[in-house]
């Protein structure tokens, strides 16, 4: 009962509540992956910068690597920090 109650004061403090970092790798595995291997996928990757073409080259790998090991830490790690890259 006191967690209800503290997940309802954070859902309206936040907009969110501590359950959401329960989940996390599994919203990025469902919900991020899919689309950013299409997005990486859809460019003909020698006609980009050199620096975008290592950034999606990479990123194309990372998620070939967790498609065989599941492990989202390394390719959310990069995509973390190489985020500004991602849109067109």
């Amino acid at each position: 009962m006191l967690n209800q109650i503290k997940w309802a004061i954070q859902r309206v403090t936040y907009g969110y509540d501590d359950r959401i970092f329960w989940g996390f790798d599994c919203h990025f595995s469902n919900t991020i992956i899919p689309p950013l291997k299409k997005f990486c996928s859809s460019y003909d990757l020698g006609n980009l910068n050199p620096e975008r073409q290592a950034i999606y080259t990479e990123t194309l790998r990372l998620i070939a690597e967790y498609e065989k090991t599941w492990d989202t830490e390394p390719l959310a790690e990069y995509f973390g920090k190489h985020i500004g890259w991602y849109w067109d």
